[in-house]
């Protein structure tokens, strides 16, 4: 990675352009789409992986995902309206605690955790996400 990087900045036209990193607002946005990207990554991978190897469910016992996609087919829009009068305005609430009290909530059930908890702390991660990828996708 590092190769990459010495061997990109210094090309007259490189392949991907890193001297873009130099403006704040782009910057910053990376980073913040990164930090969403590995909560998904959690929501989506790492916590069916927790459910299968530590609570004994079976891959056949998903935790269920329509829960999660109407809670995303409500809170998109809301997202959608909230950025479209203001991206500043929505990027502070969309760091919101629910990002570290789902971790820290689904923590404390250690591994008597019953479906229906692991089921709704899925739903309530992803309610201030909407918020997180349209303000930060609009603002870059």
């Amino acid at each position: 990675m590092i190769a990459l990087v010495w061997w990109e900045w210094r090309q007259k036209d490189p392949l991907i352009n890193l001297k873009v990193f130099r403006f704040k607002n782009f910057a910053i946005c990376c980073f913040l789409m990164m930090l969403v990207g590995g909560v998904l990554n959690a929501n989506t991978v790492l916590q069916p992986q927790f459910m299968q190897h530590l609570l004994g469910w079976t891959a056949t016992t998903p935790v269920s995902p329509s829960r999660r996609r109407v809670t995303l087919i409500i809170v998109m829009p809301l997202a959608g309206i909230a950025t479209s009068k203001s991206p500043r305005v929505t990027l502070p609430p969309s760091l919101h605690p629910v990002h570290h009290y789902v971790p820290y909530r689904g923590g404390g059930h250690h591994l008597d955790m019953t479906f229906a908890q692991a089921s709704w702390l899925r739903v309530v991660q992803m309610i201030p996400l909407p918020f997180c990828f349209i303000s930060i996708t609009t603002a870059a």
